[in-house]
């Protein structure tokens, strides 16, 4: 699969971060602004792997700034934030993290059924890339945030970056249908409870995300 130029999302006060891919036919320069919201499935594992090992080189160093919070992990393929308040997100290792009463549970699916749901998602033409259900605020200082609508919101990764839809009705929601059978059936039946020091990277509860600074912030588009 072919690689872009950029994968980029908007994220303010995020730095340009450059990769370089040697090719057996060319070499490309690839321009990414926060990774965890822009990268592609092609190149999510490369980039992964990279930062795994610049994790543990740089660990010991004072001057390291700490990558921005997060909704969606840098390893997640999808993440579903429902309208209750429960919350899902699949990796690309099978790894199924519930969230709910802001109690994570984990689970472990079969590749094929990750590959799956993210598939079936994508092909419902629902979904688009560009961030749709984020606009980012100009304006952080003296005013009050206005409360978000309840809504559901799916992001996916896929190939040209992360896809991403929201729904403020979610009764008889054919897309998201799937989801929440998912999603119950791990709640219900308990899983693995995710230890408190293993915490990072797992969705929080609220539909509340990060403050714009640093990641997208999360408000309701037109629509």
């Amino acid at each position: 699969q072919a690689l872009a130029q950029q994968y980029v999302a908007p994220c303010p006060g995020t730095a340009l971060e450059s990769l370089f891919v040697a090719g057996r036919d060319s070499d490309r320069l690839i321009a990414l602004v926060c990774p965890e919201y822009a990268l592609s499935t092609a190149l999510q594992p490369l980039y992964v792997a990279l930062d795994d090992v610049l994790a543990e080189l740089l660990a010991s160093s004072n001057a390291t700034l700490p990558r921005p919070p997060a909704q969606f992990p840098l390893k997640a393929v999808l993440q579903y934030n429902r309208i209750d308040g429960a919350a899902l997100t699949l990796f690309a290792d099978g790894t199924a993290v519930a969230l709910t009463n802001g109690q994570p549970v984990s689970t472990t699916l079969g590749t094929s059924q990750v590959i799956s749901l993210t598939t079936t998602l994508l092909d419902s033409g629902s979904l688009r890339t560009g961030l749709n259900t984020f606009s980012v605020s100009d304006d952080t200082q003296g005013a009050t945030p206005t409360p978000n609508a309840a809504r559901s919101v799916v992001l996916v990764r896929g190939p040209d970056g992360v896809y991403d839809a929201q729904w403020f009705n979610t009764a008889d929601v054919p897309e998201l249908a799937e989801l929440n059978t998912l999603l119950d059936e791990i709640i219900l039946s308990g899983g693995t409870a995710v230890p408190q020091e293993a915490q990072d990277g797992t969705p929080e509860a609220s539909s509340e995300t990060p403050e714009p600074v640093v990641t997208p912030s999360a408000t309701p588009t037109d629509g």
